[in-house]
């Protein structure tokens, strides 16, 4: 299902942002953060995570967590996330399918 992916890399997109905003290292360069930017970034992710079904909501977080991210892109087969390259026949049955998995990080991916 596209909006689901398309949700996910969203969230994916501010929650790199967010954990940019909140690194001491880059508040340390000097850049100024702009706290209704970071709180509107943050009233955002909460309201499109919501329209996620719960099972891949609570699958995202914990990729988010172990890795930080929870969406990778899928180029020319590879898994950018773990590096692995997914069976050909996954690939081609993902026509069937909502959203795909890598079968080694269980990242969702993206085709590229």
């Amino acid at each position: 299902m596209a909006k689901i992916i398309n949700i996910l890399i969203a969230i994916n997109d501010m929650d790199a942002e967010l954990r940019l905003y909140e690194n001491p290292y880059y508040q340390n360069l000097g850049f100024e953060m702009d706290e209704k930017k970071i709180q509107k970034l943050k009233k955002v992710r909460e309201r499109e995570i919501k329209k996620l079904p719960q099972d891949i909501r609570e699958e995202y977080e914990r990729l988010s967590q172990r890795y930080g991210k929870g969406v990778a892109p899928l180029v020319e087969g590879t898994c950018l996330n773990c590096f692995s390259v997914l069976p050909t026949a996954m690939i081609s049955e993902n026509k069937k399918r909502e959203i795909l998995k890598c079968p080694n990080c269980s990242i969702f991916l993206y085709k590229v």
